[in-house]
Parts: C-alpha cells; sequence; structure tokens
C-alpha cells in the first residue's frame, strides 16, 4: 500500500518525502546509538577490568581409556580477587578434551560463570593446551568470548584474556559491555 501512495505522487513531491523520511529514520538510529552507549556506560563494572587468582581447585576425569584422551573432562572452581568487587569471586566451570587442529595436541571445548556479589558472567570457549592435565591454565595467553551475563553484567558480552601476571599469578581481563 506504501509503494501505491508513493508511486502516485508526482516526482518532487514524492522525493521530498522519501528524503524526510530518512532524516526521520537516521534520527531515530543515532538517538538508538546514543541511548545505548549511555546504558553501557552506566552499567557497573561494564569496560575493561582484571581479577587475579587466589586459589584453584582443578580435577581431571579420565573417561576414556586410561590416561589423557579425547573425552576427558576436566572440572574445576577457581577463586578470584579484584579491585572495586565486594568478596571472592568464584569460577566453577567445565571443559572436555577434544581433538586439535594441531597434531599431536589437545583442546578443550568448555564453558564457566564468573560468580561475583553482583551478578554472573558466562564464558564458553575452545582453547589448545599441550597438557590440560595441568592443574592450571598454561602460561600463553588464552582469549575466549563472553556470551552473557545476569544482575549488573546482563547481556554482557566480549572477551576475557587469561594470562599469567609478571609476578606469576594468574589474571583474568574482561573487556566487556553491558546492555539491560
Amino acid at each position: 500500500m506504501l509503494n501505491h501512495l508513493l508511486s502516485s505522487e508526482t516526482g518532487a513531491h514524492r522525493v521530498k518525502r522519501l528524503k524526510a523520511g530518512w532524516v526521520c529514520q537516521l534520527c531515530a538510529i543515532s538517538l538508538a546509538a546514543v541511548s545505548s552507549q549511555a546504558l553501557a556506560a552506566e552499567a557497573p563494572h561494564c569496560g575493561p577490568f582484571k581479577i587475579s587468582v587466589v586459589d584453584a581447585k582443578i580435577d581431571l576425569v579420565d573417561i576414556a581409556e586410561p590416561g589423557l584422551g579425547v573425552g576427558d573432562i576436566r572440572t574445576g572452581v577457581v577463586t578470584f580477587a579484584g579491585e572495586g568487587h565486594e568478596g571472592p569471586i568464584h569460577l566453577p566451570f567445565r571443559s572436555h578434551v577434544v581433538p586439535s587442529h594441531q597434531q599431536e595436541k589437545l583442546s578443550l571445548i568448555g564453558q564457566g560463570d564468573y560468580i561475583f556479589s553482583n551478578g554472573t558472567i558466562h564464558w564458553s570457549g575452545t582453547y589448545d593446551m599441550a597438557d590440560p592435565t595441568r592443574s592450571d591454565t598454561p602460561p600463553s595467553e588464552i582469549i575466549v568470548p563472553i556470551v552473557g551475563g545476569t544482575g549488573d553484567y546482563a547481556g554482557a558480552r566480549g572477551t576475557v584474556r587469561w594470562f599469567q601476571g609478571d609476578d606469576g599469578v594468574r589474571i583474568s581481563e574482561f573487556d566487556i559491555s553491558c546492555q539491560e
């Protein structure tokens, strides 16, 4: 019906009407973008921040043939502390050993939730490990996606980078945005 109305108008009048329509749409899109940026900026603790490992309890469950192999499960809880965050931060996780794209290596495909006093941040990803039997993550850098959150972290998206600091302490460095 809209096409019929536009096509029945004169050429000059139709162009003015279309230009006005595009201006209104552009204003609405700009307002929506500014509003979503304002919401993300107001979300507590969203943006870049770091937390450090205080304790880790990690187990490898041997499911397949004896010894490390595809199908085994790596599970545990890591406890963190971070400036500006109340109480301990817990990360229960579960990873499955899967074949890697690199020969003679294994990968872990896993997911977990960082549990803060004011909400959770959920990660899910795959990463290579030379030796998944280790009780910590390897010293190399690993980046996995943040795929959601609750509470103050509702709608969280971004990444978390796992690495070892200069002092040997394992660090989770977040770069996230949150939306309501």
